[in-house]
């Protein structure tokens, strides 16, 4: 796995090797026309995730994925979560599937599931880590949702909030 990702950082061993950390379980690189480092940090798991650092700077660029390398580690050890994801690149992935889907199949179904995730999920529920979205955010996508759809269903309570969670379940 380490090959495949140096080939993509286009790092010869050697310098590698110069800017390993931890042990080598951080790998410090930057990515072709880029200024910045990124950090490829190895999870307990053996998984190779890359982050970047922000960072011009190497001295600063090892500090920064030194740390995020043990945030990583005490989270593995401590069973919480330890890589997040932002509800948008969920949708992306959702959005791709689905768009495939639709070629393969033909059925408008997936097509008018990606408008959703386009208009309304994304927009409103993208900037949260996945590990955050609660009951509260859901309330607060569906008032959103409604808000921008610009009327209220006439329709009971408990069956317009079945509803509004529906397009959360891909069919």
């Amino acid at each position: 796995m380490l090959e495949k990702a140096e080939q993509e950082s286009q790092l010869s061993p050697t310098a590698t090797a110069e800017r390993s950390l931890c042990n080598g379980a951080v790998v410090l690189f930057k990515r072709k026309n880029s200024q910045r480092w990124q950090a490829r940090i190895r999870r307990s798991s053996g998984e190779w995730i890359v982050y970047s650092t922000k960072q011009k700077d190497i001295e600063q660029a090892a500090a920064v994925a030194e740390e995020k390398y043990r945030d990583i580690q005490y989270a593995q050890r401590t069973g919480r979560i330890d890589v997040t994801r932002r509800f948008s690149s969920v949708c992306k992935l959702c959005r791709k599937e689905l768009l495939e889907k639709a070629q393969r199949t033909q059925l408008m179904l997936s097509k008018n599931l990606v408008q959703v995730i386009d208009k309304y999920i994304e927009p409103i529920l993208g900037r949260y880590m996945c590990h955050n979205i609660d009951a509260d955010a859901l309330r607060m996508y569906s008032a959103k949702r409604q808000e921008m759809i610009g009327h209220r269903y006439d329709l009971p309570e408990d069956v317009v909030d079945t509803r509004d969670a529906a397009p959360l379940v891909p069919g």
